[in-house]
């Protein structure tokens, strides 16, 4: 997790032109309600964290990442395409918002 952290912090913690850098963690204490006081993580920190904490999680997220790379896999076979990162990214974008708009019908 140590390295995660400082992987982010060296990629994108640094603050931008014109804005603040931004933060692992932050403490909510004060103007909030007792039930939402807390420390918190940045939002692209979380998938790492639920990861680290479980294992159920960590492959269901690999069965998810498979299944997408199976199906880019197979639509690079059948349009007879080379296995390549500006052949597959579009296919893969297209198949994560296919589970997405799955995801909101059974919502």
């Amino acid at each position: 997790m140590q390295e995660i952290l400082e992987f982010w912090m060296k990629e994108y913690g640094r603050a931008k032109s014109g804005s603040t850098s931004k933060r692992a963690f932050y403490e909510l204490t004060k103007g909030v309600i007792n039930e939402f006081k807390g420390i918190y993580i940045h939002p692209d920190l979380v998938h790492f964290v639920a990861e680290w904490c479980s294992v159920k999680y960590a492959f269901y997220v690999k069965d998810i990442m498979d299944s997408i790379d199976k199906k880019v896999h197979e639509k690079l076979d059948e349009e007879e395409l080379e296995d390549t990162v500006e052949n597959a990214k579009p296919l893969f974008e297209q198949e994560v918002r296919k589970m997405h708009e799955k995801q909101l019908e059974h919502e």
